[in-house]
């Protein structure tokens, strides 16, 4: 081979281990070797006859800042940029962090004719929080900020938390020459959920501060029973881990099923495009659950009054009214063991493949993650490398969060069918903007084995 292909396969080979970040985009287009790829789209399969998939790690976190969008460098240091802090809070409304965390426990695959058979388990968890940019709005500016004009509004303020196990079937069969489909069911069995909206405001003027309450509800399933701690028993610290059950790591009632759906179209000859929409599910919660909401009307207090600065009791007397008062005209519903239902993180993936001769390909991909109440969009374009089984690598640029500065790659090798992979994003980010430019950390990789490769693949030579 020509120095330049040497070049080109150690640039490959070694520019995947320093990127981190949302890798399902690369992951999508190295679906031909990678047979973890068909969990994003279930009418992708490998380019293998049959594949086990060793227990992995894939974890993800995002925001929708970087350290770079309120902290300022400095040759002495760094500092917190209030100017840097204020135009954040003016570009964005809410404030958001993701979390995601799986375990694939099994995953084993075979083609049965023109049929592809699945059967995998795997253990979810994760979080989304959304936080009203008033909140720190408040904290540094106050309620006279320019910011927030004296009030304070919650709206949009949410956490969600779920972790459950998936158990799921999928089968994916080639219609003709042309379409292929694939569905995959899954069995859910909850772990826990965690759910806060708080929707209220605070208006506050010279001499009174008004609450205005909309919506403040609090839903949790399957944990209700670790966290009900009376005062007597609060001091021990053994209250939690006494209480844990095997029911707790999901031998319950709290049981929902989801489905995966996917297709494949081959346009024209080298050009493929692809859809699926992932997780179209709910889980329902019936075992150690509770719903908690706050109910009443606006509420309206006047500071108080002091004779003198020093006038402590004056202080006490009037938080101990401002308690009680609180207390007289709020109330909290409870319902416990009350069913209740939460809906899964859906994702929809619309793709196109345009393969370039017998080794090279590029592909764009529109990814939609849909879930607690927001939309989360993102677009990318990728360059494939691929010498058959044994090498495929990716190199993919993305754009979501309002920037376009992602660049992600992925490779895998397969060697007497045991075949290792990994993912990742963001690589050149640190370098053209610096490590406080991240706004997401995404790591993805696994063993498999995978056996009876359908293409096989020769060196041609001039």
């Amino acid at each position: 081979m020509s120095p330049k292909i040497y070049f080109l396969i150690s640039y490959f080979l070694i520019l995947p281990l320093f990127g981190k970040s949302q890798s399902q985009s690369v992951l999508y287009q190295m679906h031909k070797t990678v047979p973890e790829a068909n969990f994003l789209n279930p009418a992708l399969f490998p380019d293998y006859k049959a594949f086990y998939t060793f227990p992995g790690v894939y974890t993800s976190i995002q925001t929708t800042f970087g350290l770079n969008d309120i902290i300022s460098f400095t040759e002495n240091g760094y500092y917190l940029d209030e100017n840097k802090v204020s135009n954040l809070l003016n570009r964005k409304k809410n404030l958001r962090f993701s979390q995601q965390f799986d375990v694939p426990v099994f995953n084993l695959g075979a083609r049965v004719g023109k049929g592809f058979f699945t059967v995998s388990a795997n253990t979810k968890a994760q979080t989304d929080i959304s936080l009203s940019s008033d909140v720190p709005s408040w904290i540094f500016w106050g309620s006279e900020g320019n910011q927030n004009n004296g009030v304070l509004d919650f709206k949009g303020s949410k956490l969600k938390m779920i972790g459950y196990h998936e158990i799921a079937v999928g089968y994916g069969r080639e219609i003709n020459d042309r379409i292929t489909f694939g569905a995959r069911i899954k069995y859910l069995q909850g772990i826990a959920h965690a759910s806060v909206n708080l929707d209220a405001a605070l208006y506050m003027n010279i001499d009174s501060v008004t609450l205005e309450n909309r919506n403040i509800e609090v839903r949790v399933g399957g944990i209700k029973h670790l966290i009900d701690v009376d005062e007597e028993s609060f001091s021990n610290s053994q209250i939690i881990t006494d209480r844990i059950e095997q029911k707790d790591f999901g031998f319950n009632k709290n049981r929902g099923f989801a489905i995966d759906l996917g297709m494949t179209y081959k346009l024209m000859p080298d050009l493929t495009l692809s859809a699926a929409v992932n997780d179209l599910g709910f889980i329902s919660w019936k075992s150690n659950t509770g719903i908690y909401s706050l109910t009443g009307s606006n509420f309206t207090t006047y500071g108080p009054e002091l004779n003198g600065l020093d006038d402590l009791d004056g202080v006490g007397d009037f938080f101990d009214n401002l308690v009680d008062s609180l207390d007289n005209h709020y109330n909290i519903e409870s319902s416990v063991n009350q069913t209740y239902t939460s809906g899964l993180t859906a994702n929809v993936y619309l793709g196109a493949n345009y393969q370039l001769g017998r080794v090279h390909s590029v592909a764009t991909l529109f990814h939609n993650r849909i879930g607690n109440g927001r939309i989360s969009p993102s677009w990318s374009v990728a360059y494939n490398l691929q010498l058959g089984k044994y090498l495929n690598t990716v190199i993919n640029w993305s754009a979501s969060n309002g920037r376009a500065n992602n660049l992600g790659t992925g490779l895998s090798l397969n060697l007497f069918g045991l075949q290792a992979y990994i993912i990742s994003d963001q690589v050149l980010t640190p370098l053209i903007s610096g490590i406080g430019s991240l706004n997401k950390m995404d790591v993805r990789f696994g063993l498999n084995i995978a056996v009876g490769y359908l293409n096989p693949f020769k060196f041609i030579y001039n």
